[in-house]
């Protein structure tokens, strides 16, 4: 055994037992179905066993945590051991014992209203890059014409009131690679009539890494100033392509400040609709490239996105086929949690175990709904060498229904 498992802390134990959601843990019988599915391999039945008798080294344990819900998804006790694992965080974060990355991320949404430590006009940078995306295929013929919708710029996407809100989230507005992402689910929307405008740069993180950081207050402030924003402008409905944003605002928010004025949507429950109502028509070619897609957790298990994204796809895909773990069961990308902060390397791992299950399957293109999982799918296809394509199912639908070019 462990020498962390050997001491005991009565101060801790009664500290710990202090947590509201401990009774989560009580639940658990130690069948180990928890640590044969948790990807990040902490053995959560385990480390409860610990906390109960009031071992504190284990609790260091949660830095790891992808946060996927997969152990509370599997559990035949139906304990909900994430809950426990978020108000841990938490406690530990209070008590100053977070890795440090954890406090230096707060800061900066404190800050600067995002994680990454970047500037506020930053968050308009994706707007620049798809300008420059579009006149360099015009400049050298590979695209005849404007694309439909024109091309956007702050002007003409930024209103001082709104009914209609595409929040577009950290992960996808300062990262290059998912530009393409907002750039798309906006065309789709206004492809549909839809008249979406965008925050800018006052558009505040979501909060949940700051959730997962264990920093609930700070999280107040940021969702205070998130919803206060929004009614500002009259929005009726915001629209996420983010899985997280969508999660936090749809559950967090809702039990922060109750019913919110707005109705919440994420892009793939949008898309579904439009097809089904036939506001989009049912494309006339059929795309035979092998391909899986990819739930993401804070989408399928949080949420119970899953039918959603599978129904859009089918109007397109000849060869569709599901991954070893898929749909609730579906395996973390190695993405959740924060955990690339603090230990990249299990991120990586994490990542290329289920990008190996798309090779298993003999797959060409994976797809999913959030711009996390597309960055940290596309670097476990990288760290394996693979030549896996990697899609946000914004940017498959634009480009099969032709709104955007294939790059």
């Amino acid at each position: 055994m462990e020498e962390a498992y050997i001491v005991l802390d009565k101060e801790f134990k009664q500290k710990v037992h202090s947590i509201p959601k401990i009774e989560e843990l009580r639940k658990c019988f130690g069948c180990a179905t928890c640590s044969s599915s948790c990807p990040a391999d902490i053995k959560p039945n385990q480390m409860a066993k610990a906390i109960l008798l009031g071992f504190e080294k284990p609790t260091q344990n949660i830095w790891n945590c992808t946060m996927c819900i997969l152990c509370t998804t599997r559990c035949p006790q139906d304990a909900k051991p994430h809950e426990f694992w978020g108000e841990l965080r938490s406690f530990n974060y209070t008590l100053g014992n977070a890795p440090k990355p954890y406090y230096d991320l707060s800061k900066s949404v404190e800050e600067k209203l995002n994680p990454l430590g970047s500037a506020k006009e930053d968050k308009l940078g994706w707007l620049n890059i798809r300008e420059r995306f579009y006149k360099r295929l015009l400049k050298t013929g590979k695209l005849e014409k404007e694309p439909k919708h024109g091309i956007f710029n702050i002007k003409n996407l930024t209103k001082e009131k709104c009914k209609t809100v595409y929040f577009i989230g950290c992960t996808t507005s300062l990262y290059a690679r998912n530009s393409g992402i907002a750039d798309s689910t906006l065309r789709l929307m206004m492809e549909a009539g839809e008249e979406p405008g965008i925050i800018g740069m006052e558009e505040g993180c979501c909060g949940y890494p700051l959730l997962l950081c264990g920093d609930n207050q700070t999280f107040r402030k940021i969702a205070k100033h998130n919803v206060e924003t929004l009614e500002k402008m009259g929005v009726e409905k915001i629209v996420f392509s983010c899985a997280g944003c969508y999660r936090t605002f749809k559950k967090d928010y809702k039990n922060m400040f109750g019913e919110l004025n707005f109705e919440t949507f994420h892009i793939s429950e949008l898309l579904e609709k439009y097809f089904k109502e036939g506001v989009f028509e049912k494309p006339r070619e059929r795309f035979k490239t092998k391909t899986t897609y990819h739930d993401p957790c804070e989408l399928s298990r949080a949420c119970d996105v899953i039918e959603q994204p599978r129904t859009i796809l089918k109007y397109f895909l000849d060869s569709f086929a599901e991954m070893q773990n898929n749909k609730e069961s579906s395996l973390c990308c190695g993405g959740g949690g924060l955990v690339k902060l603090t230990n990249s390397q299990l991120s990586s791992n994490i990542a290329t175990t289920r990008v190996k299950q798309a090779e298993d399957i003999d797959a060409e293109l994976i797809l999913s709904a959030c711009p996390s999982c597309k960055l940290t799918l596309t670097d476990g296809v990288s760290t394996l060498g693979k030549k896996i394509k990697v899609l946000d199912i914004t940017e498959f639908v634009a480009q099969k229904i032709g709104l955007i070019p294939e790059a």
